[in-house]
């Protein structure tokens, strides 16, 4: 299995700024393919937790109730990928723990919708401590 795709993907994911365009090639180039699905080992982070809750808040107005992680962890690409279950909703996940850079995933129920997907890029970075509110 030629998982220097990885590489690949980690820099569109550092780097870029099409969301769409980094979770296809992950679909495209190793997402699809069983032999990768059987590699790596089963996990759950709890850093997912707080950055999918975010999530679900921004897209569906709840607060979580319910989480299932199906998640795959190959350790020496520190690559994480799978599915979340957050209440009744489907999500999924890729994140690269070196570069901490994650991105969430969302099929947009709505037919009528063209690109039915959404995606929130998240980081487990603290943010800095300013000394008031953001100018923002």
């Amino acid at each position: 299995m030629d998982l220097s795709k990885l590489d690949v993907l980690k820099q569109l994911m550092v780097h870029g700024q099409d969301f769409s365009q980094m979770f296809v090639y992950f679909l495209d180039h190793l997402g699809d393919q069983q032999e990768f699905h059987r590699l790596g080992e089963q996990t759950t982070v709890p850093l997912f937790e707080s950055a999918l809750g975010q999530a679900a808040y921004a897209w569906y107005k709840l607060t979580v109730i319910r989480m299932e992680q199906r998640l795959k962890r190959l350790p020496e690409q520190h690559f994480i990928h799978g599915t979340v279950r957050l209440n009744d909703y489907p999500l999924s996940v890729i994140y690269f723990e070196d570069a901490d850079v994650g991105i969430i995933a969302q099929c947009v129920p709505a037919p009528q919708q063209q690109g039915n997907l959404q995606f929130i890029r998240f980081s487990g970075r603290p943010l800095r401590k300013t000394r008031g509110p953001s100018p923002n």
